[in-house]
C-alpha cells in the first residue's frame, strides 16, 4: 500500500517545467500500486520521461518514507487535446 500523503509528495517533487496538473493514487491496484500523474506534454514519450523524473525525485527526496519503493514503469492513456473534444450534446431533462 502507498503511504498516506503520497500525492503531496509527488506534487512537491515536481518542477514548474514538468507541467504536472493532477496526481491520483491507486494504492490497492494489482500487481503494483499506481500513481497517476496528469501532465501536459506535446508527445507521449515526453510525458513518460517527465513522470519517471518526478517519481525518481520523489524517491530520492523521501528516502526514509519510500526506502522500499522503486519506479517499475510508466504507461499512459492518451487523450485528445481539448480542441479535438466533441461538442457537448444537449443536457437531458433532469
Amino acid at each position: 500500500m502507498l503511504p498516506d500523503g503520497i500525492e503531496g509528495l509527488v506534487r512537491s517533487s515536481a518542477q514548474v517545467a514538468d507541467r504536472l496538473e493532477h496526481v491520483v493514487a491507486h494504492g490497492r491496484a494489482r500487481p503494483y500500486p499506481v500513481l497517476g500523474l496528469y501532465l501536459v506534454a506535446e508527445r507521449a514519450e515526453k510525458a513518460r520521461s517527465v513522470a519517471h523524473d518526478v517519481c525518481r525525485r520523489m524517491l530520492t527526496g523521501s528516502p526514509s518514507l519510500l526506502a522500499d519503493w522503486e519506479v517499475v514503469g510508466a504507461e499512459l492513456p492518451v487523450t485528445p487535446s481539448p480542441d479535438r473534444w466533441p461538442e457537448p450534446g444537449p443536457l437531458a431533462p433532469g
